[in-house]
């Protein structure tokens, strides 16, 4: 039975390798750091993009700030939607981009402004946010 355990332990020992990279920590970041959905437009999206192919399904949470003048659920709704000014954005297993969709509720006054922030807080699986984890949204 002690040799059983050795010949796995050697096994086990063999299988590491000193030469293997450790994985990256898992990242989130915005496409981009600024939208506009113009006047002509209805819809819109936003890429939210992971720097490795996730180890298990990922949720990245984003908070949402609304501008003065502008009001979640008035103005524009988002897909999925906001709870408690927090959006939770699935990442399936295998998956490094995923959509956050954006619907306007109403078209703009003339020279009326309507903006709202988005910020990545979290990214699950011990996931930080990135260097790109905040985007401004001007609705036209």
């Amino acid at each position: 039975m002690k040799a059983l355990h050795f010949i796995v332990i050697i096994l086990l020992l063999a299988g590491c390798s000193e030469d293997e990279e450790p994985i990256p920590q898992l990242s989130a970041n915005f496409a981009s750091t600024f939208i506009v959905i113009g006047s002509s437009e209805q819809d819109g999206s936003v890429s939210i993009e992971l720097n490795r192919v996730p180890l298990f399904p990922t949720i990245v949470e984003v908070k949402v700030t609304d501008d003065p003048g502008t009001v979640y659920g008035v103005d524009y709704l988002t897909s999925p939607q906001a709870v408690n000014d927090t959006i939770e954005v699935a990442f399936p297993f295998g998956s490094t981009v995923s959509d956050l969709s954006i619907s306007k509720l109403k078209l703009a006054e003339d020279h009326e402004e309507r903006s709202f922030n988005l910020t990545i807080i979290s990214v699950s699986n011990n996931g930080l946010p990135g260097s790109n984890d905040a985007l401004k949204v001007d609705l036209e």
